[in-house]
C-alpha cells in the first residue's frame, strides 16, 4: 500500500494509527516504520473510538458481508471474496461525510456503476471449451470483481475454482424468484407492472431506426415496521438512465426531493403551532413534469409481451401530479391536500357518478389562485379505493380544475387506526381488514 500511494499519488505515509494488535507492535514492523520516517499511533486500551473512522469502516464491511453470505448459497469460505467486493462497491459510492466517492477522490475520475451486480447471484457465464454439441454456457456464481482484468469472478464448481470472465448474462430476477420469499417478490412485481398499465407509463411500439431503447432493471426491497418485522415487499421497475447520452437522450437531469432540513423546519413550525401532520407511504404517485425527448426502454424482465418481443416501450410523460384511484367503476384524479379542511369532488362527476345529494348552507371555499368557490351540495360516505384499499369519505361538490377529488387531512379521521413513525418517514393506516 505505501508502494502504490507514493508510485500513484506522490505522497508520503506520516503516521499510523492503529490498536495493540500483535501485527502492529512486533520488533519488525516497528523497524519498519522507523526506517520509513512513518510515526505510530497507539489507540489506548479499550478506547476504539479513538480510531472511531477504522473501526466504524470495519463494522461497516462485516455487515455487509454477513447480509451477502445469507442471502446467497456459496458456504462460509467464499466470505473473502465477499469482504474485497464489499470493499469495491464502497469505494464507489458516496458517504455522508463525503459526497465524492474514494475512487474519485483518488483517481480524480468518476467511476461507472453499470457493471455492478448482485454478489452470489447465478449467470449464464460462456464457456471456451465447449464440444460442437455441448451448451456453450454454464450457470456460475458471481462473487466479485477482477482486480487485474475488466471481468467478474465466478465460482466453477466442478473442481471449486474461481474463473474471470467478460461474457456473462446475470440472472438477477430468477435469483430473487429463489428467494425464500419468491411468492412475495412476485406480487410486489405484478403489483408494480400492473400499477404502470393503470397510469399508461408507455406504450409498445416499434423501435425507430438508429434509436437503441434503455434497459431496465427490477430493484427489491423488504420494508420493516419499528419492530423490524419485514411489513411490505417493494418491487420497483426502474430505468437504466446511466445509458443514456447527454444531448440525445436528455439535456438536463434533476430530482425533486425534499431536503432534510426543509422536512425539519416543517417540523418545528408544526410542534410551535400544535398541528397534526400526517405523511403517508404512496405506492405510487406521478411527479410534475413533460418528456421534451422521446425515451424508449426495453420491455421488463418477466412481463414480456408475448408474439410483441421486438417491441419496445415508448415512455410517456405525466401532465399533472396525480395519484390514482377509483369511485365506484370511474377512475379519478386525486390531489391529497394537507392544507384543505375539507374534501372536494368535481362537480360534474358527482352528476356522472350518480351519487345521493345532500343540500346544505352554503359556504365559501378559497383556492390557491385567490378565487373564491361556492360549495352547496355534499355526499356522504363515498367509496374510494385506493389500490386495494377502500376509505369511505364525506365529499363536497367544487368546480375544480384538474384534480377529479381533492383530499384533506379530515378524510384521515374515517380510518381505524393511523400509525406514524417519524424516524422512518412512514405513516400506514389500517382500513377494516386492508393495510
Amino acid at each position: 500500500y505505501k508502494a502504490v500511494v507514493e508510485k500513484q499519488l506522490g505522497k508520503s505515509i506520516k503516521s499510523l494509527r492503529s490498536d495493540h494488535s500483535g501485527e502492529y507492535l512486533s520488533n519488525e514492523f516497528g523497524n519498519y516504520l522507523t526506517d520509513n520516517g512513518i510515526t505510530s499511533q497507539l489507540t489506548a486500551p479499550g478506547t476504539p473510538q479513538q480510531n472511531g473512522v477504522a473501526e466504524r469502516r470495519n463494522m461497516t464491511l462485516m455487515e455487509m458481508v454477513r447480509a451477502m453470505m445469507s442471502y446467497s448459497s456459496l458456504p462460509d469460505l467464499f466470505w473473502g471474496y465477499a469482504l474485497e467486493t464489499t470493499v469495491y462497491i464502497l469505494n464507489r459510492v458516496p458517504s455522508k461525510s463525503v459526497p465524492s466517492t474514494p475512487l474519485e477522490l483518488w483517481s480524480g475520475h468518476k467511476p461507472s456503476l453499470r457493471h455492478l451486480r448482485i454478489w452470489g447471484s447465478p449467470a449464464h457465464v460462456l464457456r471456451t471449451d465447449t464440444d460442437k454439441l455441448e451448451p456453450r454456457t454454464r450457470v456460475r456464481l458471481f462473487v466479485g470483481y477482477s482486480k487485474e482484468m475488466k471481468g467478474g469472478l465466478f465460482h466453477r464448481p466442478e473442481d471449486q475454482k474461481v474463473i474471470v470472465s467478460t461474457n456473462a448474462r446475470f440472472l438477477e430476477v430468477d435469483y430473487a424468484l429463489q428467494d425464500r420469499d419468491a411468492e412475495s417478490w412476485q406480487k410486489a412485481m405484478k403489483s408494480d407492472i400492473e400499477s404502470m398499465d393503470t397510469n399508461q407509463v408507455w406504450d409498445l411500439v416499434e423501435p425507430p431506426s438508429g434509436v437503441r431503447a434503455i434497459g431496465c432493471k427490477w430493484v427489491y426491497k423488504r420494508k420493516r415496521g419499528a419492530d423490524m418485522k419485514v411489513e411490505t415487499f417493494k418491487a420497483r421497475l426502474v430505468a437504466n438512465g446511466y445509458t443514456q447520452k447527454e444531448g440525445i437522450d436528455y439535456e438536463e437531469t434533476f430530482s425533486p426531493v425534499a431536503m432534510l432540513k426543509s422536512i425539519r423546519i416543517l417540523l418545528v413550525v408544526v410542534a410551535h403551532m400544535d398541528y397534526d401532520i400526517w405523511q403517508m407511504d404512496v405506492k405510487t404517485v406521478f411527479l410534475n413534469g413533460n418528456l421534451d425527448e422521446d425515451i424508449y426502454m426495453q420491455q421488463p424482465e418477466g412481463f414480456i409481451a408475448k408474439g410483441q418481443e421486438h417491441l419496445v416501450c415508448k415512455l410517456k410523460g405525466p401532465r399533472t401530479m396525480r395519484l390514482p384511484a377509483w369511485v365506484k367503476d370511474r377512475r379519478v384524479i386525486v390531489l391529497v391536500d394537507n392544507g384543505s379542511s375539507h374534501n372536494f369532488i368535481n362537480a360534474y362527476l358527482f352528476q356522472k357518478l350518480n351519487l345521493p345529494t345532500t343540500m346544505i348552507e352554503p359556504f365559501e371555499v378559497r383556492v390557491a389562485n385567490g378565487e373564491r368557490l361556492q360549495c352547496t351540495k355534499s355526499f356522504r360516505k363515498v367509496p374510494i379505493k385506493f389500490q386495494g384499499v377502500v376509505v369511505e369519505v364525506d365529499l363536497y361538490a367544487l368546480p375544480l380544475v384538474g384534480p377529479d377529488v381533492v383530499l384533506g387531512v379530515q378524510w384521515l379521521e374515517g380510518l381505524e387506526r393511523v400509525t406514524t413513525e417519524y424516524c422512518t418517514e412512514v405513516m400506514e393506516f389500517r382500513s377494516r381488514d386492508k393495510r
